[in-house]
């Protein structure tokens, strides 16, 4: 009987070693996703920087026009030296000076129906690098929160629905420095199960993200499945025990 065990014991330990190395996850990769470059109200909006008025109008800023803005001063020049009356405010999404990206945020390429674990890496992104923010006042304050969109496109086959979901990695709360702020959201990790081969899409909520500093990155890898070598593990162990009980009988 005790032969019988061993044997057992055995074969679901090198079942389960080869199950751990054949079974590594088939996708895993690090994303970086900007404070500027990846800000703005959603995933794919494209980059642009606008002085909103008072009465409801904008004033557009465009890059082959104006210097960055690498501060408040040079904001309050640009909107004196080009006639933008007083009480403005500034909306802008992405970071219409970075030449290689026109979008906001950061997508996979197209991944397999299945289930995928984002985990926090490194990083922590501050919404007020100008000092200009009032209440709430974001200057020095520094956080780890990360927007997520799940999407599955339309069947190539001809079908019309599209499913979106939304999720958030890490906490709002804000901190001091860079370090609090990752420190809190290190652990932070979500499953997210698409049905159908789709994307993942990672962007920093934000309608003001010119002034914003930082990144954030995390890493993306697929959670193994459970798959028929369990179903051989599970054979060979019975036929073990039946191969025991007629040797008994």
């Amino acid at each position: 009987m005790f032969t019988t065990i061993r044997k057992c014991f055995f074969v679901v330990a090198i079942a389960s070693l080869s199950f751990t190395f054949v079974h590594c996850p088939a996708y895993a990769t690090l994303y970086t996703v900007d404070a500027i470059t990846d800000a703005g109200l959603y995933p794919g909006q494209p980059d642009f920087v606008d002085f909103l008025l008072s009465n409801g109008s904008t004033v557009n800023v465009r890059s082959s026009t104006s210097p960055p803005f690498t501060d408040s001063t040079t904001v309050y020049n640009y909107a004196t030296a080009n006639g933008i009356p007083a009480g403005w405010t500034l909306q802008s999404a992405g970071n219409i000076w970075n030449s290689s990206q026109t979008t906001v945020g950061v997508t996979t390429p197209l991944l397999s129906a299945g289930t995928y674990q984002i985990s926090v890496v490194s990083g922590a992104f501050t919404y007020d690098s100008f000092d200009w923010s009032s209440s709430p006042n974001y200057y020095q304050q520094w956080l780890w929160f990360l927007n997520i969109e799940s999407d599955v496109p339309p069947s190539p086959s001809g079908g019309t629905s599209q499913s979106l979901n939304y999720y958030t990695l890490g906490s709002s709360t804000l901190y001091g420095t860079p370090a609090a702020a990752y420190n809190a959201s290190k652990n932070s990790l979500i499953d997210i199960t698409l049905a159908s081969p789709g994307y993942l899409n990672f962007w920093i909520y934000d309608t003001n993200s010119i002034d914003n500093a930082g990144s954030l990155e995390v890493n993306v890898a697929a959670v193994p499945q459970p798959s028929s070598l369990w179903l051989l593990i599970t054979g060979v162990l019975i036929l073990i025990l039946r191969s025991r009980q007629h040797i008994i009988g």
